[in-house]
Formats: structure tokens, sequence, C-alpha cells
């Protein structure tokens, strides 16, 4: 569902899809009706005439097994005629009965000899002389050996019994070694002067199958002869034999007998009775229906590998005159940015400046090219005040540094003075004096890192003389990262907070560490001190702000006033981290790229 609805969308998204699938539907779409039409017509042709020709062999066949069962029948007539000539004569002489016995099997053996008749038995009581001839005679308790019993037909009396058996071993002057695969016998039971006797006739599975192989060369139908629960008598297919049909399948069979034909498993089914116990059932295989009109499918078939690919070769072709402007067009307007400039090198591609006869592509090309221009020429504009803006923000935030920084020395001078330390007064204005020197002496933004050492070190040496010495630093600087640009007045403020806030007072001696080292295509300056640290919420409080990239006047001011800058686009967006433990000290690490000042 995902997938079709991806591909409705990419289908709206373009006009040259649109205009494709138009052509298709009204170029190609009434190819395939016609083609499924003449299809399906030709099926259905070739469908009636395969089951046509089918229904006639079976009713052949039908008539053809209905004659040999009506025959044996009959046949079985002039047996038990002959069966009873010998029941009604006496055993006595002996002679007479074995002349007479002589006779009958003669005659039998003829009978089964003229008509074709697998073998002839006859079942008498065991106690009578010719139960054990064995051959053609038998006693009643033979019975078991063909798989049958006498209550199986003993109540239907002269009517004739059909009953299929497989794997049955008759004598062998009979079967010669060769076993049937299955036999189809007609029992006929009858009492003939009190004494019960038996006849049965015997025709094989081989021999019915003779009547179904009637079908053309190359035909796969299937033709196979079922009893009325299902068991296979005799099939084309010999392996079938002996074996069942599923319930369904012969429910279906019984069912349909009316229908000229039914479907069923892939199949088309005909099925008929059989003298009023057996059905002869002829399946048809559906792909065997749809090879009879694979003529008619090769040259749909053919027709489509010609037309199809000229009609998609010209709807291309057409569809790209159409659209190519258009295409151009759309990707052009699909790369207009309002925070950049606009390359409208396709556009200026597409505008024929020297013709005067625009159609409405070439004259909504034109506008846009012409919108582009403007809007290019807004944009540097507005690029241009906005770096002008930007400058002046930052130029702002430096100059507020600079007032705070010279209000916190003019106060330790004041307090200086007020202790009568006038010599470290005069000196701490001597180094306040040579401070702004070096600072106004570079009028730049940003300034190289020695530059900015220069004036953090000459900031603590005021400090120190101030604090008495209570604290000292130490600066680790890799080698040649001393000519990279920072912020000016980056690293003073932290310094002074470390100073300002971090003794633990009672004369505690404090260290501060500055270590500026190369990180990738970065610069990492870490500035540490073992100081007091700050509170985890004073901690978080200080965090929040440099998220913000807020300047708080009231507090951290001097924090979020170097975060603020270093964030800019002048110091190509670095950034600021604390780290501080109550009562261990606090390190800041600040990650600038390595900017060279431009000669």
């Amino acid at each position: 569902m995902k997938l079709f609805t991806s591909l409705i969308n990419t289908i709206k998204e373009h006009f040259r899809l649109k205009l494709i699938i138009c052509f298709i539907l009204c170029a190609i779409l009434p190819l395939l009706i016609l083609g499924t039409i003449s299809y399906k017509i030709s099926y259905n042709i070739a469908k009636d005439k395969i089951l046509k020709e089918t229904a006639i062999s079976c009713e052949k066949n039908q008539h053809l097994l209905e004659n040999r069962m009506t025959q044996i029948e009959n046949l079985e007539d002039s047996i038990h005629f002959n069966l009873c000539m010998l029941c009604t004569t006496a055993e006595q002489p002996m002679s007479n009965y074995l002349d007479k016995l002589s006779a009958v099997r003669n005659n039998i053996a003829s009978i089964a000899d003229s008509f074709n008749i697998y073998h002839v038995n006859i079942f008498l009581p065991d106690d009578t002389f010719a139960s054990k001839e064995g051959l053609t005679f038998c006693s009643l308790s033979d019975l078991k050996k063909y798989k049958v019993q006498l209550s199986d037909f003993s109540k239907q009396g002269l009517t004739p019994n059909w009953i299929f058996r497989k794997d049955i071993n008759f004598p062998y002057m009979v079967s010669k070694g060769e076993e049937p695969s299955g036999v189809l016998s007609c029992y006929r039971y009858a009492k003939i002067n009190s004494q019960k006797t038996c006849l049965a006739v015997h025709i094989t599975s081989e021999e019915l199958s003779n009547y179904l192989n009637t079908f053309s060369e190359g035909n796969p139908s299937l033709s196979y002869i079922i009893n009325s629960e299902g068991v296979v008598l005799s099939s084309t297919d010999k392996k079938q034999i002996g074996g069942s049909l599923s319930n369904e399948k012969l429910h279906a069979i019984t069912q349909n007998l009316r229908l000229s034909h039914f479907s069923y498993d892939k199949c088309e089914i005909i099925s008929t009775p059989v003298h009023n116990q057996l059905f002869l059932v002829t399946e048809t295989p559906d792909y065997y229906i749809r090879q009879s009109s694979s003529f008619l499918v090769k040259m749909i078939f053919i027709c489509f590998m010609i037309i199809v690919p000229l009609t998609m070769l010209s709807i291309i072709w057409v569809a790209d005159q159409m659209t190519n402007k258009i295409n151009h067009l759309s990707h052009s307007m699909s790369e207009i940015k309002m925070d950049d400039v606009i390359d409208s090198t396709q556009i200026d591609k597409l505008v024929l400046s020297s013709s005067t006869h625009l159609d409405e592509i070439d004259s909504l090309t034109v506008t846009c090219a012409n919108m582009i221009s403007e809007l290019n020429s807004s944009f540097e504009n507005n690029l241009r005040l906005k770096i002008q803006e930007e400058k002046l923000n930052y130029q702002l935030l430096q100059s507020q540094i600079n007032p705070h920084f010279l209000y916190n020395i003019l106060a330790s001078v004041q307090n200086l003075l007020s202790f009568g330390e006038i010599t470290k007064a005069n000196k701490m204005l001597a180094d306040l004096s040579l401070f702004y020197k070096g600072l106004l002496r570079t009028s730049n933004d940003l300034i190289p890192i020695k530059k900015e050492l220069e004036i953090a070190q000459l900031y603590m040496e005021m400090e120190a003389l101030c604090k008495d010495n209570l604290f000292d630093w130490n600066i680790d600087m890799e080698e040649g990262i001393e000519n990279f640009l920072i912020c000016k007045f980056t690293l003073q403020p932290i310094l002074e907070n470390s100073i300002q806030h971090g003794f633990k007072g009672n004369g505690i001696h404090m260290h501060i560490d500055i270590s500026i080292r190369y990180d990738d295509d970065m610069i990492e300056i870490m500035i540490s001190d073992n100081g007091i640290g700050m509170s985890p919420e004073k901690l978080n409080e200080l965090r929040e702000g440099i998220v913000s990239k807020q300047i708080h006047y009231e507090k951290h001011f001097g924090i979020s006033n170097i975060n603020s800058r270093i964030c800019s686009s002048l110091q190509g967006h670095g950034t600021l981290r604390v780290e501080s433990n109550k009562d261990t000290g606090t390190t800041i690490y600040i990650r600038i790229p390595q900017l060279l000042e431009d000669y």
C-alpha cells in the first residue's frame, strides 16, 4: 500500500509522467483490451472444440463399455444354462458325469475364447466332484481367493453383480505369469437342485483401458472408470488403477452427471454413467485448452513486441519535446532558496532573446529569469546589510567588555589607594596604560592568539599585584598555534571570573592553567583553576544561558558575552563549555575553527 501511494505521489509531482500515462491509457490500453477479448474468444472456441471432441469420444467409449458389459451378462446366461445341465446330471454312473463335465467345460472354454473373456469361474459346493477341478470349476470356499464372499451377492439372486478387485492371483494356466493390474468380475448366484452355485466372468483392467485410449496424439486428457465408491477400475494412467478419488471429487462427479461438463481443480470434467453401476470420467486440463489458442497468443505477443516499443518511443519523444522546457524551469525553480544566490544558468539557456515569437512556456521562462535576477540582487543587498549588522552587534558586545573591565581595574586601584599602597597603585595604572596602548593598536575584531595572550598576561600581572601574588598561572601552547585568530577580549573575562570569584580565602594560593592545543581542524582552549568552583544549581543556570546564547547583564555577563561572540559567524561558530565542581575548581573549554589572517 505504501509503495502504491508513493507511486501515485510521484506521478502527481511530474508533468511528464502524467503525459506519458495519458498516452499509454489512450494508445496501449485499447490494444490490451482488444488482445484480452481476442484471447478470451479464441480460448472459448478452442475449449468448445476440444470438449466437443472429448464428449464424442466419451460417448463412443460409453457405448463400447455398455455393449461389452451387456455382452458378458448375456454370456452368463449361456454359462448358467451349461451349469444347470451339469448340476442336474447325477454323479453316478461316473462315466456319464465325466462326459457331461467335459462337455460343459469345453462349452465354457469355447465361449471364453470366442468372446475374449479373461477367465470364467464356476463355484460349486465343496462336496461335489467337479469342485476339485481347480481351474474352471472351484469350490465355494475358494471365493476367498478372489477376495469376495458368497453373502456379497447371494441376496440378489440371478441379478448380475459387478465387483472390482485388485491384485488377484489367477492360476498359472490363466495368467501365464502376468497378473492383471485389476479385475472387473460379473458374479451371479443361483440355486440349482437346492445346491448353492456361483459363476464369475472376469475381464481385466487392461482390456477396459483399451476402450479408453482413443484420444488424438498429444492430447493429455485423462480418462478412467470408477465405481460408486470412487475406486478406479481402469485408467489411461495405469498407476491410478486401484486408487480412490477423494470424497469431494466423487461427489462432484456424481452430482454433475446431467451437465455436459464442469470445472474442477483446473480441469474440465465430463462424466457419464456406465451400466448404472460405473462411471466413465474424462478430465481435460485447462493448460491443454490454452495451448490450442497459443497461436493467437503468439500473434498478440508479437504485435505487442512491435507496437508497444514503437508507441513508447513515440510517447517519450513527444513528451520530451513538450516538457523539456518545463522540466528545466521546474528544476531551476526548485533550486531557489531565499538564503543563497540562485543559479540561473539553466533558465538563461532556455531564454531565446533573439526570438520575437514566444509561446506560453517561453514567456514564463523569461518572466522567471527576470524574477531570479531581481531576487539575486535583493539577496546580495540583504546579505551585505546582514553582515554589517552582525559586525555592529559583535563590536557592541566587545565594547561592553571594556567598561566592565575598566571598572574592575579602577576599583582595584581605588582599594590600593585607600590602603595607602601608592606604589602598587602607580604600577597598576602604568600597566593599565600599557594594556590599553596594546589594545588600541589592534582595531580588528579578530586578533592572533599571541596578542590575546599578551593582553591576558598584562591583566593577570595587574591582578597579581593587587592580590599580593596569591595566585600564579601557567600557559601551555602547541607550536605554531599562536598565529591563528581569536575574538579580542576572549581570555581576559574568563580569567577575571577565576580571580574575582575563585579564591577560597584565608590566604590560600590559587593556580590557573591555560592550555591551547590542536583538535583536528579546530583549536581547543582550556582555562582551568583550582578555586572554590560552582554549585550544581549555579552551574546549570550558567549552562542554560550558554545554550540559549542570551546575554545576562545582571549575572554571568562575561561568560555570556564571550559565548555570543564565539558562536557568531565571525568566529566560525565556535563553542563554549563549562565544567565545575564545588571546592575543586572550574574549567572552561573553548573550541574555535583554525582561522588565519588574510594578508
